[in-house]
């Protein structure tokens, strides 16, 4: 595929994500991820490689979100092997953790 295509490619997944987030009010993480989908599979990529990909960035999420937990019980005082235990714990256990 062109140089040429490919930027015309993105060019509309721009277009497309900001109509999606501001005229129909979709959740823009939610936007960016249906459009991504998108604009790699229109560009050529693999269905393989978009679906792992996509699970690469929920699993960057996960690890955020916790690594976020345990800043907050830091800075609330709370003991960190104490709080990772209740994490593992709890419903948010993962191996990821």
């Amino acid at each position: 595929m062109s140089a040429l295509a490919l930027l015309a490619i993105a060019v509309a997944g721009v277009a497309l994500l900001l109509l999606a987030v501001i005229k129909f009010k979709i959740p823009a993480f939610l936007a960016l991820l249906v459009v991504s989908v998108g604009v790699a599979l229109t560009a050529g990529i693999p269905l393989a490689d978009v679906v792992k990909t996509v699970n690469q960035l929920l699993c960057g999420i996960h690890i955020a979100a916790a690594a976020e937990a345990m800043a907050l019980a830091d800075a609330l005082g709370l003991d960190q092997a104490k709080t990772l235990a209740a994490l593992e714990a709890g419903a948010a256990g993962s191996f990821m953790l």
